[in-house]
């Protein structure tokens, strides 16, 4: 829902009334009038195409400016952005369920935030890879996204595990500040000669692509033994969180016990069925997201597969805010558009940033999409890159989308243009875009310049015409 812009005035040409007795001037004058209204008419209908190269029309924040918080879910495929903000005042410390453990044990952390300062915190942390880290077991949030009042502090428990014997330890960054923590490890690893996902190949999927809300979803499992020895024990552990619509393994027969046995050269097919996650029908989907190991032993690499059905039948609105650490910026004259799971025709939603950088699409049927902010000029960059993956949830009220961007020193490279379509429904051509928009370079007005053009040129033919009349009738 793009907002209309203001059409711009234009002046009236002065006409002066001049008396003469002489015929023929009085038709000179005539014949100028009309081809001067012509003109005023051309005027008009082409004034609105937008050179590229013109200043842009919203204001930006300072350039450099240092990134903030988000409750974003970042895409793992973003583009490189400036880092987070330096948290200040903040207090992180980890204590450990035992003083060791040996290879491929769980380890269980619980790990505790303070705000130290006089002023309320919002920041961001994670758990970054170093070649000694404790690895967060499959399906652990991998963000830890905290906000605090003064003296405030809030805990977390990970569980991870590590390979080698000798001293590992547990990694936590905030900002450009980070953290790391000594656990134990003692004894001798037990990894096998080969990762698991070399001789166990897994499919999964649901029986059906789409399901009712009451209905409890089946999925088809199938593994597949390419080696030439016994596989036994596997288990399936599925990655789950809320407030997300994935299913979570527990009690699929065989598959969350003791576990399977394939034999050599050999394929078995397991079915299982689970109550359909109460959130499904909100999201529009429920999904299966599962790696598959042998139990009680650490491969390192095991098989993961996924799989996805439809839920249907809610509809939302998906609002949004773009936000920076710069709060007198305007965010004003950021296009949004949302496209189905894909990034393909047709635009299913669109509407365009007020100063505050707020904007409202719907409502949509939920369910997954993709968004694309097409920014005001190209010196703007993206957080998390201007095209992202989105959920359309419903009840979930208050819950606007983040879209973090900072002032840059010169054009964004990594800028993705919104595919190319029509209009609602219909593939091919160039869509129009928002006064001052980076991408594409056409202003939108919603009306069609062929009319008026050809008004003008009509004009301006009459004008030349009647001014060639008035001559030959004074050679007469």
């Amino acid at each position: 829902m793009a907002r209309k812009r203001a059409l711009r005035d234009f002046d009236e040409p002065e006409v002066m009334s001049v008396r003469s007795s002489n015929r023929t001037t009085a038709r000179l004058g005539l014949a100028l009038t009309a081809a001067l209204l012509g003109l005023a008419v051309t005027a008009v209908a082409t004034a609105d195409p937008v050179d590229p190269s013109s200043p842009p029309t919203s204001s930006s924040p300072e350039p450099g400016s240092p990134p903030s918080s988000s409750t974003e879910n970042p895409p793992s495929s973003a583009p490189e952005t400036p880092p987070a903000e330096e948290p200040r005042d903040l207090r992180v410390t980890a204590t450990f369920d035992q003083p060791s453990y040996l290879p491929g044990k769980k380890i269980t952390a619980t790990v505790t935030v303070e705000n130290t300062g006089a002023e309320p915190v919002t920041t961001s942390g994670s758990f970054p890879s170093h070649a000694d880290m404790v690895e967060l077991t499959p399906g652990e949030d991998p963000a830890m996204d905290v906000t605090l009042d003064a003296g405030a502090r809030v805990s977390r428990e990970v569980t991870g595990t590590v390979a080698d014997p000798g001293t590992a330890r547990l990694y936590v960054r905030f900002g450009q500040r980070e953290y790391s923590f000594p656990v134990r490890i003692t004894g001798k690893a037990t990894q096998p000669e080969r990762p698991l996902n070399t001789v166990l190949a897994v499919s999964t999927e649901f029986t059906r692509d789409t399901y009712a809300k009451e209905d409890a979803p089946t999925v088809r499992v199938t593994l597949t033994n390419k080696g030439r020895l016994l596989l036994t024990g596997i288990v399936a552990t599925c990655e789950h969180r809320e407030p997300y619509p994935n299913l979570t393994g527990g009690g699929w027969a065989g598959l969350s016990d003791g576990g399977v046995t394939i034999p050599a050269d050999s394929s078995k097919v397991v079915e299982v069925t689970e109550a359909m996650p109460a959130t499904a029908y909100d999201f529009g989907y429920v999904r299966v997201d599962c790696a598959f190991g042998q139990s009680g032993v650490d491969y390192g690499a095991n098989p993961r597969t996924s799989d996805q059905a439809s839920v249907p039948g809610q509809v939302a609105e998906f609002s949004g805010q773009i936000t920076n650490n710069d709060p007198g910026a305007s965010r004003a004259g950021f296009r949004v558009l949302l496209t189905h799971k894909g990034g393909g025709c047709p635009i299913v939603g669109e509407d365009t940033s007020d100063p505050a950088g707020r904007f409202s699409l719907g409502p949509l049927p939920v369910g997954q999409y993709d968004m694309f902010v097409v920014p005001p000029d190209k010196h703007w960059v993206f957080k998390y890159g201007n095209h992202v993956p989105v959920d359309v949830v419903a009840n979930r009220d208050g819950d606007d989308y983040l879209v973090w961007v900072y002032g840059g020193v010169g054009d964004n490279p990594n800028l993705v243009p919104p595919p190319a379509c029509a209009g609602p429904g219909g593939p091919g051509g160039n869509p129009p875009a928002p006064r001052g928009s980076a991408l594409p370079d056409l202003a939108h007005t919603g009306a069609s310049l062929v009319l008026p053009g050809l008004s003008g040129m009509a004009a301006l033919l009459l004008g030349g015409g009647a001014l060639l009349l008035a001559r030959r009738r004074r050679a007469g």
